[in-house]
């Protein structure tokens, strides 16, 4: 079994007019062999990569100095009687623009002559995203915490990495670099008997090839991690995962990167000016991203009903926020603005989600939730809310004026995710005083009961 997880970074710093003191190398598209990113080590060429598909995959940067196990591999086991995994390689890959992220890949071997069950598998994958790992947090900490949850302390480093040192008090804005929703691949070989804890996903070019192609949405140490299954993958169809798994990868990179970056076109971080090398930078970031997304096919392989089994209902936007955005982006070229305004409209089916998280709430129950909230906190109470009592950022979820809207969408996010109990206990212990969260709970409560 190939276990590929990968931490995913959006990078704004090309799209902003102000100094960010963005280092000019390493070009990596360009790159040459002696260009180096500080303190992950010097660049290098893959022996092997993809046909151009997609550009900058050819070259990596090794990560085993930022991504350090905490426990050597061999004294940890990822279920009982399988020998410890092992790791493949570390590497940061980035498209010298807007995208970049850190891939860890694990090789396990499995039992011959055992049929592991779906639950057993999910198992594996759970215990394989929890490995123990350290990320530098300055020159003298490190971040310490199980692998999937890695992601904001590889951005903070790779923004530290990539930033020219100067002796004045110049301050990295941690919003440059986010660190978006992980992936992990599991790639099962010829010869490996497993169930498949996900959904099988119809493509009919991998179908000829004898390949399966599944999905899930996990819940992993309290965040939701897309997990692709790929099998049975073997001499004859070896080529086919390879580029299926880069696809993937990509694909993913693109799409969960749009969020953020539309996110802050709304609230003004990003502003897009006429003519300037910045919105040009932008606009070619933005045709190439939703160009990809809109393909009918890559690698020759059907890419509809991969996005649709993965995304289709994590909407970029909400309707009144694709509006805002759709006026903010005024400036940017008329056939991209149109193409904008197609993309953001393309979210109406539901993401498969881990079955075991059950919605809490029937809809008059969550019309009664939105009302208390919206009775008991003003929109700066809610954002503190989630920041300190749930460690969430409501920016991640919504943006936006209208609290209403606002409300909708946390509580379809935390319903989908599975916190929403935890969202009105929080709530309780902010405002204990509000009769409407009292009759929530109290009923929630009694249904749990």
């Amino acid at each position: 079994m190939r276990i590929t997880i990968s931490l995913p970074l959006c990078d704004v710093r090309p799209f902003l007019a102000a100094d960010t003191r963005r280092l000019p190398k390493p070009a990596w598209l360009l790159a040459q062999d002696q260009d180096f990113v500080r303190s992950f080590g010097q660049l290098r060429r893959l022996l092997h990569s993809s046909d151009g598909a997609w550009a900058g995959e050819g070259m990596y940067c090794p990560a085993a100095q930022v991504v350090r196990f905490s426990k050597a591999l061999t004294q940890l086991r990822l279920a009982p009687g399988l020998a410890p995994p092992r790791c493949s390689h570390r590497r940061l890959y980035s498209d010298g623009a807007a995208l970049a992220r850190v891939e860890v890949g694990l090789g396990q071997r499995l039992t011959a002559s055992k049929t592991y069950s779906a639950d057993a598998v999910a198992s594996l994958v759970e215990q394989a995203t929890s490995l123990p790992v350290q990320v530098p947090a300055d020159s003298s900490k490190r971040w310490s915490g199980p692998l999937i949850s890695a992601g904001p302390a590889l951005a903070s480093h790779f923004l530290r990495s990539t930033t020219k040192r100067m002796k004045d008090s110049f301050q990295l804005q941690p919003w440059w670099i986010n660190a978006v929703t992980p992936l992990v691949l599991i790639e099962l070989a010829e010869g490996e008997q497993a169930f498949l804890p996900a959904d099988r996903i119809p493509v009919p070019s991998l179908e000829r090839s004898h390949l399966t192609l599944a999905h899930r949405a996990f819940r992993f140490k309290k965040q939701i991690v897309r997990v692709w299954f790929i099998s049975p993958v073997g001499q004859a169809t070896n080529d086919i995962a390879y580029r299926l798994r880069i696809h993937l990868t990509r694909l993913h990179c693109l799409r969960e990167s749009l969020a953020p970056v539309l996110r802050m076109v709304l609230n003004s971080r990003l502003t897009i000016d006429r003519g300037t090398t910045e919105s040009h930078r932008f606009q070619d970031y933005l045709d190439g991203a939703l160009t990809y997304l809109e393909r009918d096919k890559t690698y020759g392989v059907e890419q509809a009903p991969m996005l649709s089994a993965a995304y289709a209902a994590e909407r970029l936007a909400s309707a009144q926020e694709r509006l805002d955005l759709l006026t903010a982006l005024q400036a940017i070229r008329p056939a991209l603005h149109r193409q904008v305004a197609r993309v953001l409209a393309k979210n109406e089916t539901v993401i498969p989600t881990d079955p075991k998280i059950r919605r809490a709430l029937t809809g008059q129950q969550e019309e009664r939730l939105s009302e208390a909230l919206r009775d008991a906190f003003t929109l700066s109470g809610l954002r503190q809310l989630l920041e300190f009592k749930l460690q969430r950022k409501l920016d991640d979820i919504a943006l936006g004026s209208d609290l209403k809207e606002i409300v909708f969408d946390l509580i379809q996010t935390s319903e989908r995710e599975g916190w929403t109990r935890d969202l009105v206990r929080a709530a309780r212990e902010q405002n204990p005083g509000n009769d409407r969260l009292l009759a929530v709970a109290t009923e929630l409560n009694g249904a749990s009961g």
